[in-house]
């Protein structure tokens, strides 16, 4: 769905007579409103027609969708600066988002695995709101039907999108965010993973791959992980390499043989004080070793 912000200002609300704001469309004629003048529409008059034709939608659960807005009706919210940018992106870029090169390869990924294997679901894995949202949007464009999972939905809703997820068969996305959805879910009605947004700990990542690798998966599975070369990924993948090394070696998993502590070692750890007079007598005994002679 392109919405094209020029066409809505010239027309107008049929309810208010104002500019459209919030505009939602109304699938069965194509004709915009206001989203606080359609609510309102539906709290009094108690229809879903539309309010300028007044032609009824052929299911009784119209698809009036804001942008970004998944399939069970949640759209993130993002804070009024950081709209700024989407509202843009609408009315100066030809009525298209802005996508950038993760978002565009997102787009690629996903219309080839759809092509390719169109039974198999997909679960993209982002960091940041902002992208959930401009993903959810290049979804929407796309006419690929998804929902949301991300920390500021509510319980129900989470439990709603899951169930929508792997109930329904034209439902074959979700977009969730790594820090709500990447543990403790049991997701195996999906095989493929992308990774849109890199983080400084690779076992965060792992954990999102493993929410489709688990016991009662009968699919192959598969995961993409996306990388901006010069850019913040570069610097988060030293972050994860370094971070990698000091926990293998930690719990040995790197190959290297592992020591043993000698007596002096084991009494630094265990007794400091008596170590530290220890070193004392012993440096004492080779500056002065005449007077190491004479005690003895």
């Amino acid at each position: 769905m392109i919405i094209d912000y020029h066409q809505i200002r010239a027309v107008g609300c049929p309810n208010c007579e104002n500019n459209v704001s919030d505009p939602q469309k109304a699938e069965a004629c194509g004709h915009y409103i206001c989203g606080s003048c359609l609510t309102e529409w539906l709290k009094t008059e108690k229809r879903t027609e539309c309010p300028r034709c007044h032609t009824i939608p052929q299911d009784s659960h119209p698809r009036n969708r804001r942008v970004g807005q998944d399939n069970q009706g949640v759209t993130p919210l993002l804070a009024p600066r950081d709209t700024t940018f989407i509202k843009a992106a609408f009315v100066l870029n030809n009525r298209m988002p802005a996508a950038g090169s993760k978002l565009t390869a997102v787009k690629d990924t996903l219309l080839r695995w759809q092509r390719d294997f169109p039974e198999d679901k997909c679960i993209i894995f982002v960091q940041f709101v902002k992208t959930l949202l401009m993903t959810g949007i290049m979804l929407q464009l796309e006419g690929i039907d998804f929902v949301y999972t991300y920390g500021k939905m509510l319980s129900k809703q989470k439990s709603k999108a899951k169930k929508i997820f792997e109930s329904e068969p034209t439902v074959k996305v979700l977009v969730a965010t790594m820090g709500t959805c990447s543990e403790g879910l049991n997701l195996t009605c999906a095989n493929r993973v992308i990774v849109v947004d890199a983080w400084w700990n690779s076992a965060r990542e792992q954990q999102s791959f493993g929410r489709v690798v688990r016991t009662g998966q009968c699919k192959e599975t598969y995961c993409v992980r996306l990388k901006s070369p010069n850019s913040i990924d570069d610097k988060i993948q030293k972050i994860q390499t370094s971070k990698n090394e000091v926990v293998d070696c930690a719990v040995q998993d790197d190959g290297h043989d592992p020591f043993t502590l000698s007596e002096l070692g084991v009494m630094n750890l265990l007794n400091p004080e008596k170590y530290l007079e220890l070193c004392k007598e012993t440096l004492s005994k080779i500056k002065n070793p005449k007077a190491a002679e004479l005690a003895k």
